[in-house]
């Protein structure tokens, strides 16, 4: 039995690292793209918003920039109720923390955060089209030709607020694992990445949520399940609430006050 599970373990890892390996070969030329870069700095306005916006959430999680996570900095007279963009984006920023905090360079964690988002992003693509009964030729091939899409490539590799796409690929593995298995340990880590979402992306958050509510209402409908199964998924809905609750009440308050205040200027 040990000598089974070993071997399981060494065929997944083998099948994990030719994936790595094939993945980093197609970016190849994101990536030594990206090196050549490093030296220039940012080349247009966006960029450095995106670089500003990054480092002065990192900063403040580090508890280097005082402030409190509403209070965006820029666009007076908003700069004490406004977000530094038109949704949060913690939870990016928090991942990408460490980088920062080794490299002290936010251009560089701009660069290669993309790339970085769009490798998991294929990854959790390619398990979760696996986990779907694809073989591993198509399940590769599916997720490639996703994530070298021109939508991917222009919103995942380019914009800090898609970033956290991965979550919805490794969200869809997850269902398909509860279902498969009904265990709460599924349902509780489903729950809390799903509203960590929330705090890294408000679009992916709506978007996303859409995508798996129709693909949790499919399996429903279409596949065998126990009571414990939708047990399982009442708790995972729960403890996304909880989590998500937290930012999404916040976020909406501060856009009305923002309105409010806009309102009264140009009154």
């Amino acid at each position: 039995m040990k000598q089974f599970i070993q071997k399981t373990f060494n065929i997944k890892l083998l099948e994990f690292t030719i994936v790595a390996a094939l993945i980093l070969f197609f970016c190849s030329n994101l990536i030594f793209g990206t090196i050549s870069l490093l030296s220039q700095g940012p080349d247009c306005l966006d960029q450095w918003f995106f670089c500003y916006r990054l480092e002065n959430q990192i900063t403040r999680i580090l508890g280097l920039n005082p402030g409190g996570i509403w209070e965006g900095g820029i666009f007076y007279p908003f700069d004490k109720v406004s977000i530094l963009f038109d949704e949060p984006t913690w939870g990016v920023s928090l991942l990408f923390a460490p980088l920062w905090l080794f490299t002290k360079n936010i251009f560089l964690v701009l660069m290669f955060g993309g790339i970085a988002a769009l490798f998991l992003s294929w990854i959790f693509t390619y398990y979760l089209v696996k986990s779907l009964g694809a073989n591993r030729l198509c399940a590769f091939y599916a997720s490639a030709m996703f994530c070298l899409s021109s939508i991917s490539l222009s919103l995942i590799l380019l914009h800090t607020a898609f970033w956290s796409f991965f979550l919805l690929p490794l969200l869809g593995l997850i269902t398909v694992k509860i279902f498969s298995t009904s265990k709460i340990s599924w349902g509780i880590l489903w729950g809390v990445l799903f509203g960590y979402l929330a705090w890294s992306s408000v679009h992916l958050f709506v978007m996303g949520g859409l995508f798996l509510c129709l693909f949790i209402s499919w399996n429903i409908l279409f596949t065998n399940h126990s009571k414990k199964t939708l047990q399982v998924l009442l708790v995972a809905f729960v403890i996304a609430a909880i989590i998500a609750g937290a930012v999404l009440v916040g976020f909406g308050n501060s856009g009305r006050h923002t309105h409010k205040i806009s309102q009264s200027i140009r009154e």
